[in-house]
Protein backbone atom coordinates (compact mmCIF):
# COMPACT_ATOMS: atom_id res chain seq x y z
CA UNK A 1 0.00 0.00 0.00
CA UNK A 2 1.67 3.59 -0.84
CA UNK A 3 0.79 6.55 1.54
CA UNK A 4 1.41 10.00 0.33
CA UNK A 5 3.70 12.01 2.11
CA UNK A 6 2.00 14.86 4.79
CA UNK A 7 2.37 17.76 2.62
CA UNK A 8 0.45 15.86 -0.36
CA UNK A 9 -2.43 14.64 2.36
CA UNK A 10 -3.11 17.96 3.94
CA UNK A 11 -3.11 19.64 0.31
CA UNK A 12 -5.93 17.27 -0.68
CA UNK A 13 -7.66 17.89 2.59
CA UNK A 14 -7.50 21.62 1.86
CA UNK A 15 -8.83 21.26 -1.30
CA UNK A 16 -11.19 18.78 -0.46
CA UNK A 17 -12.73 20.47 2.28
CA UNK A 18 -13.21 23.33 -0.22
CA UNK A 19 -14.51 21.85 -2.76
CA UNK A 20 -16.92 20.60 -0.39
CA UNK A 21 -17.84 23.61 1.84
CA UNK A 22 -19.73 26.70 0.47
CA UNK A 23 -18.87 30.17 1.39
CA UNK A 24 -22.57 30.14 3.31
CA UNK A 25 -21.39 27.21 5.44
CA UNK A 26 -17.64 28.13 6.58
CA UNK A 27 -18.57 28.67 10.35
CA UNK A 28 -15.98 28.21 13.37
CA UNK A 29 -17.18 24.20 13.18
CA UNK A 30 -16.48 23.64 9.94
CA UNK A 31 -12.88 25.47 10.53
CA UNK A 32 -12.37 23.24 13.38
CA UNK A 33 -13.85 20.12 11.28
CA UNK A 34 -10.76 21.08 8.62
CA UNK A 35 -8.78 21.67 11.83
CA UNK A 36 -9.38 17.86 12.52
CA UNK A 37 -8.79 16.51 8.91
CA UNK A 38 -5.34 18.46 9.07
CA UNK A 39 -4.06 16.62 12.74
CA UNK A 40 -5.07 13.63 11.60
CA UNK A 41 -3.23 13.71 8.28
CA UNK A 42 -0.08 15.11 9.56
CA UNK A 43 2.24 15.06 12.94
CA UNK A 44 0.16 17.68 14.01
CA UNK A 45 -1.44 17.20 17.63
CA UNK A 46 -4.55 18.39 19.38
CA UNK A 47 -2.01 21.14 21.30
CA UNK A 48 -1.66 22.14 17.30
CA UNK A 49 -5.63 22.93 17.18
CA UNK A 50 -5.39 26.56 17.62
CA UNK A 51 -2.62 27.76 15.00
CA UNK A 52 -3.84 25.71 12.48
CA UNK A 53 -6.96 26.89 13.29
CA UNK A 54 -5.71 30.67 13.12
CA UNK A 55 -4.01 29.61 9.84
CA UNK A 56 -6.59 28.17 7.85
CA UNK A 57 -9.21 30.94 8.55
CA UNK A 58 -6.68 33.50 7.83
CA UNK A 59 -5.50 32.06 4.50
CA UNK A 60 -9.56 31.36 3.82
CA UNK A 61 -10.15 35.28 3.64
CA UNK A 62 -6.98 36.30 1.75
CA UNK A 63 -6.93 33.84 -0.97
CA UNK A 64 -9.14 34.14 -4.03
CA UNK A 65 -11.88 31.23 -4.45
CA UNK A 66 -9.80 30.24 -7.60
CA UNK A 67 -7.47 28.08 -6.05
CA UNK A 68 -5.01 25.48 -7.49
CA UNK A 69 -3.16 22.57 -6.74
CA UNK A 70 -0.27 24.70 -6.36
CA UNK A 71 -2.41 27.19 -3.89
CA UNK A 72 -3.12 24.13 -1.55
CA UNK A 73 0.15 22.47 -1.18
CA UNK A 74 2.08 25.90 -0.55
CA UNK A 75 -0.56 26.03 2.74
CA UNK A 76 0.36 22.86 3.20
CA UNK A 77 3.54 23.44 3.60
CA UNK A 78 3.07 26.66 6.04
CA UNK A 79 0.98 24.25 8.59
CA UNK A 80 3.96 21.80 8.39
CA UNK A 81 6.91 24.51 8.73
CA UNK A 82 4.70 25.17 11.63
CA UNK A 83 4.67 22.05 13.84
Amino acid sequence: MMTLPPRELVGYALCAWDARVSADERTEAAFLGLAGMIISHSPATLDDTWPILQMITAWDKVTSRKRHRADYLAMADRILAQL
